[in-house]
């Protein structure tokens, strides 16, 4: 949002382009390490079944009034 801002303003000036192509950057690394994720986690659902490893919340006992 700032870097649309600053280029918004003023298209020339080279830290607006800067700074969105170093935004644009990190949104690819974060799809690319999304779908390296969503790949490895279908990889080990076809090999143990869907839900495997999911973990069920500990919870305490109640304690009974005494």
């Amino acid at each position: 949002m700032p870097s649309a801002l600053t280029l918004a303003n003023e298209p020339a000036r080279l830290s607006g382009w800067g700074f969105a192509c170093f935004s644009m950057g990190w949104i690819i690394v974060g799809i690319r390490q999304l779908a390296k994720h969503r790949a490895a986690v279908g990889v080990f659902e076809a090999e143990h079944g869907a839900d495997a490893g999911k973990q069920e919340p500990v919870r305490m006992p109640r304690r009974k009034p005494e």
